[in-house]
């Protein structure tokens, strides 16, 4: 069994005994230390991931569907079980190259108990992305390959930039 697979089957105990070195994955394996979902686990200073996602928000309504906020977080990107493919999520560079993509089902479809399949007026659809300094936006297309909205994303890495000054790509960015 990989170590990452047994700290998910040990949960938050498990995480907390990692931590503190309280038991060991293997006999020749350190514990391991970063980010593991949203539980952060002890590690020196340059041992901690700190990726970045794009964190994107639809808006669905009667009048249809437009983009809602965007921002730029540290994090790990979705990690969505495959799914009912009712719409198709697409970060794109700025040629239009696809970077990173996912399929995601209707959020207006809801299952109500002793109703139901049933569907809601207006809902949110909130995805992250694994961050990329070329990503220019995110476009939501149905299952038909039709685009329904597009988020620019450029604003959201020029705001955490002014908030993150040291971080690694803000970095890159500024000497461009």
């Amino acid at each position: 069994m990989s170590p990452r697979f047994t700290f998910t089957t040990l949960g938050l105990l498990g995480a907390l005994l990692l931590s503190a070195g309280g038991c060991s994955t293997a006999a020749d394996t350190p514990p391991p230390s970063g980010w593991f979902g949203n539980v952060f686990l002890g590690a020196k200073g340059d041992a901690a991931d700190l990726s970045k996602v794009f964190i994107v928000t639809f808006r669905f309504g009667p009048a249809g569907v437009s983009a809602g906020d965007v921002a730029v977080s540290y994090g790990t990107a979705s990690r969505l079980p495959n799914a009912r493919r009712d719409y198709v999520l697409e970060l794109v560079d700025a040629d239009g190259r696809t970077l990173d993509s996912q399929a995601v089902p209707d959020p207006l479809a809801i299952v109500v108990e002793k109703q139901g399949n049933a569907r809601l007026s207006e809902g949110l659809l909130t995805m992250r992305f694994a961050f990329s300094m070329t990503g220019q936006k995110v476009r939501l297309s149905d299952a038909s390959g039709r685009l329904l909205a597009e988020a620019q994303v450029e604003s959201a890495i020029v705001d955490f930039c002014k908030r993150n000054t040291r971080d690694s790509d803000c970095i890159a960015k500024m000497r461009r």
